[in-house]
């Protein structure tokens, strides 16, 4: 999941998501001729979920046309922004041809699902090819570790994506490009598959551009997978989808928010936690170095954001009695270190190249 480098780049296979399941398919790929380059770019840039759709519904584009214009995006632009590391062109050519084919049979009765005919990003934490650039200005970074993915998002080398979250992977690169991050009640997607670094952190959740295309995302991706216990169940407790029925422009109106002032004053909590073995002298010198002063521009940005939530109808309580300082020193003695061995060691047994048991290597 998370990892401890700064940056992190994007494993991409740019395929096409029909019911939740990569496709990579060897049919040719079909084509269809006197598009406008001009027009595809109005049409495809900042494109979503539902406005590509209804480009599908009135046959304007097909599936392979609007992966073609993804790959010549990343062809071009990614030796700027470095988000995508690699690029499976021809399988995600050979899974458009398919879907074009299943459209063509199926003709005016077709059903597509919700994520029919969109590109998607996966995110790989491996650093292999250098730093990724932020979208908007490629001097700063996107944040990570699933900067890949929000940049390639934010640059239009795909629609959406996934992005991994241990104690901040989705939320805070989200948050650096105006995107949309969403980190899941822990259970409700699976997480078999996905590298750990704390496995009772770990989590994923869909990266888009807006609020709507999230929804339609983690709709997909959400479910039980005998693969990770913790969803066992979640079916039964999680409000029924499609999560785009609860979205609701007024939904912040007599809302609270309660901000601890201190928050401001940078205190943080060493990543993991502080070992119960620590002494007085080695958490106060951790507590320290976790403290992090807001800059100006930093606390203009977040008071605006207190500003807009107020401006939506939520009432934002902003005191120094809501938690005290001390409650970020009190929170970091919860230490998830054991879990880092046990989750890896889990991970490399069931997905590791091989495994040794009773003597034996297994493929």
């Amino acid at each position: 999941m998370k990892i401890r480098a700064s940056f992190c780049h994007l494993l991409i296979v740019l395929t096409i998501l029909k019911t939740g399941c990569l496709y990579a398919q060897t049919t040719a790929p079909s084509t269809r001729k006197n598009v406008s380059q001009g027009a595809m770019d109005r049409d495809l840039l900042e494109v979503t979920i539902p406005q590509l759709e209804q480009l599908y519904r009135s046959h304007k584009y097909t599936v392979t046309q609007v992966v073609r214009w993804y790959i010549a995006r990343i062809e071009k632009y990614n030796g700027i922004y470095r988000a995508v590391q690699n690029l499976d062109a021809p399988g995600a050519l050979a899974t458009a041809a398919r879907e074009d084919g299943e459209a063509k049979a199926g003709g005016a009765s077709f059903v597509r699902g919700p994520l029919w005919g969109v590109p998607i990003v996966t995110k790989a934490n491996s650093t292999a090819y250098g730093r990724t650039g932020n979208a908007y200005d490629v001097r700063f970074s996107p944040g990570g570790s699933s900067g890949g993915t929000v940049t390639a998002v934010t640059s239009n080398f795909a629609l959406l994506g996934n992005g991994t979250d241990t104690g901040n992977s989705i939320r805070m690169p989200a948050a650096t490009s105006s995107v949309v991050g969403v980190l899941p009640t822990r259970g409700l997607v699976s997480i078999a598959g996905i590298a750990p670094l704390d496995w009772l952190l770990d989590n994923t959740g869909p990266i888009a551009r807006d609020v709507t295309d999230a929804a339609i995302a983690l709709g997909v991706m959400a479910g039980e997978d005998p693969l990770d216990p913790r969803t066992t169940g979640s079916a039964a407790k999680a409000q029924p989808g499609p999560y785009t029925q609860y979205l609701n422009a007024d939904a912040l109106k007599g809302k609270r928010f309660g901000v601890p002032a201190f928050i401001l004053e940078g205190a943080g909590i060493p990543f993991q936690g502080m070992p119960a073995s620590e002494s007085v002298k080695e958490v106060t010198e951790d507590t320290a170095a976790a403290r992090v002063p807001l800059r100006p521009e930093t606390r203009e940005a977040f008071m605006k954001a207190l500003e807009g939530l107020r401006a939506a109808g939520a009432t934002v309580i902003f005191d120094d009695s809501i938690l005290p300082d001390s409650f970020a020193v009190t929170v970091a003695r919860v230490a998830t270190f054991p879990y880092v061995r046990e989750g890896t060691e889990k991970f490399l047994a069931e997905y590791g190249p091989t495994t040794l048991l009773s003597g034996k290597v297994t493929a």
